[in-house]
C-alpha cells in the first residue's frame, strides 16, 4: 500500500514536471521566435536607417508647429549643421530656413485641405545665412493621432544658375538675331537705295549735260547784256534778276550731280578742327554781314580721323549755310569739338538759335528735294548725310520750333 501510494505520487510529480517543461520550451521557443523577429527588424531598421541618411535629397518630418523631429545627413548639411541630430535637438522650425515666410502659410493651408506640394522652387537660406534655392515636395500625414508633415527637398541652386545663364545667353542670341536681322534689312534698303542712286545719276548726268551748257550760254549773253550802258535801270534789274535765278539753276543742277554720283573719296588721316576752321574762314563775311556771333568751343589735341578734305568741307559748309539762313539776322552759332575715348571717336555739336525744326519734319529732313526753304533744293542735307555714311559716321538732329537747333555728328577714329 504504502508503495502503490508513492509510485502514484512520484507519477504525479513526474506529470507535472513533463507540463512544466513543455511549457517552458513552449515560452522558450516563442521568444526564441520573438528574438529571432526583433533581430530581423531591428536589421531591416539599421537598412532603411542608412538608406535614410544616405540618399543625396533631404528628408525630413516636423510637427503642427514646424518643428524639425526628424531629418537625415543631407538635409541637415544643406541647412548648414555637421550633424542631423543639431537641427533636432536644437528645436528648429521650418520657417527659421525660409526666406518668405508667407510661402509657409500659404503652403500649410493647400495641406490642411488635403492637397499635396509637388516640386515647390523657394529661396532659403543656411543657418549661416548662405541663401541657396531648394525644391520641395511635402504631404501632410498622421501617426497615432499626431499630424505630421514629411517633406523631400533637394539644393537646385546651381541648376538655377545655369538655367539663368541659359536664359541670359537665349536674350543675348535673341538679341543678336535682332540686330543682325535689322542690319541685313539696312543693307538691302541700302542696296536698293543705292541702286535708285545710280538710276537717277545717269539720269542726272543725262540732264546736266543737256541743259548745263544752254544755260552757260544764256547766262554769258545776260551778264553781255548788263554790261552795256544804255539799259534803263528796270531793264537793268531784270537782268540781273536773271542771272540770278540762272546762278540758282546751276545750283541746283551742280547739288543734283554731287547727290546723284558716287563720291570718290580720297582718305587722308587729318584733323577734323582744321576743316572746321577753314569753312568757318571761307563764311566769315557773310556771318559779319549777317550779325551773327560764331562761338568756337574746339577741343585741342584731336585725334587725326580718316577722311576727304573736300567732302568734309562740302559737310560743314552746308551745315553752317543752314544755321546762317535758320537764324537770319541777329543771332549766334557755337561749334564744339571733343574727343570720346570710350568709343574712340570724335564728336561734333554745331549748335543755333534760329528758328528750329518743326517735328513734324524729321523723319524727312535727310529725304532728297525734301526743303522747308522756298528757295531750298532739298538736297542739302541728303548731300550731307550720304557723305558721313561714305565716312562710317553718324549725324542726329536736336530741333525744337523758336529753340534753335543742334547739329551732332560723330566719327570713328579707327
Amino acid at each position: 500500500m504504502g508503495i502503490e501510494y508513492f509510485q502514484i505520487l512520484l507519477f504525479i510529480n513526474f506529470f507535472f514536471l513533463s507540463v512544466a517543461l513543455l511549457v517552458v520550451y513552449h515560452y522558450a521557443y516563442k521568444l526564441r521566435s520573438e528574438l529571432r523577429r526583433s533581430d530581423n527588424l531591428r536589421k531591416i531598421a539599421e537598412k532603411f536607417q542608412a538608406l535614410f541618411h544616405s540618399t543625396t535629397d533631404g528628408v525630413f518630418q516636423c510637427n503642427r508647429t514646424g518643428r524639425i523631429i526628424v531629418i537625415n545627413q543631407a538635409g541637415g548639411r544643406m541647412l548648414g549643421f555637421n550633424s542631423p541630430d543639431e537641427v533636432v535637438e536644437g528645436g528648429y522650425r521650418v520657417n527659421k530656413f525660409l526666406m518668405n515666410p508667407l510661402i509657409q502659410r500659404s503652403v500649410v493651408k493647400k495641406l490642411l485641405l488635403g492637397e499635396k506640394i509637388n516640386n515647390l522652387v523657394i529661396e532659403a537660406k543656411r543657418i549661416g545665412g548662405e541663401m541657396f534655392f531648394v525644391e520641395v515636395s511635402l504631404n501632410f500625414c498622421k501617426y497615432d493621432d499626431e499630424k505630421i508633415v514629411e517633406g523631400i527637398f533637394r539644393d537646385i541652386t546651381r541648376r538655377i544658375e545655369i538655367e539663368n545663364q541659359l536664359r541670359t545667353y537665349s536674350e543675348r542670341l535673341e538679341e543678336m538675331v535682332k540686330d543682325k536681322t535689322r542690319e541685313v534689312i539696312r543693307l538691302e534698303k541700302k542696296k536698293r537705295q543705292m541702286e535708285s542712286l545710280a538710276s537717277l545719276g545717269e539720269m542726272a548726268a543725262t540732264v546736266v549735260h543737256e541743259v548745263r551748257n544752254p544755260l552757260s550760254s544764256i547766262k554769258i549773253s545776260l551778264t553781255s547784256l548788263l554790261k552795256r550802258k544804255n539799259l534803263d535801270k528796270k531793264d537793268q534789274l531784270s537782268l540781273k534778276l536773271a542771272t540770278e535765278e540762272m546762278s540758282y539753276l546751276e545750283k541746283v543742277l551742280q547739288d543734283l550731280l554731287n547727290f546723284s554720283r558716287p563720291k570718290d573719296l580720297k582718305l587722308i588721316r587729318q584733323d577734323i578742327n582744321k576743316v572746321i576752321v577753314m569753312t568757318l574762314g571761307q563764311l566769315t563775311q557773310d556771318f559779319e554781314r549777317a550779325n551773327i556771333k560764331v562761338k568756337n568751343d574746339l577741343a585741342p589735341e584731336m585725334p587725326l580721323v580718316a577722311m576727304d578734305m573736300k567732302s568734309m568741307h562740302q559737310v560743314f559748309l552746308n551745315i553752317l549755310i543752314n544755321a546762317k539762313q535758320a537764324i537770319g539776322r541777329g543771332g549766334e552759332i557755337t561749334i564744339h569739338s571733343e574727343y570720346n575715348p570710350n568709343k574712340d571717336s570724335v564728336l561734333i555739336d554745331i549748335i543755333d538759335n534760329g528758328k528750329g525744326i518743326d517735328k513734324k519734319h524729321f523723319d524727312k529732313i535727310f529725304h532728297p528735294f525734301f526743303s522747308t526753304k522756298k528757295e531750298g533744293t532739298g538736297l542739302g542735307l541728303a548731300v550731307v548725310k550720304r557723305i558721313i555714311d561714305a565716312h562710317g559716321g553718324s549725324i542726329d538732329i536736336e530741333s525744337s520750333i523758336g529753340e534753335g537747333t543742334k547739329v551732332h555728328l560723330e566719327f570713328p577714329v579707327d
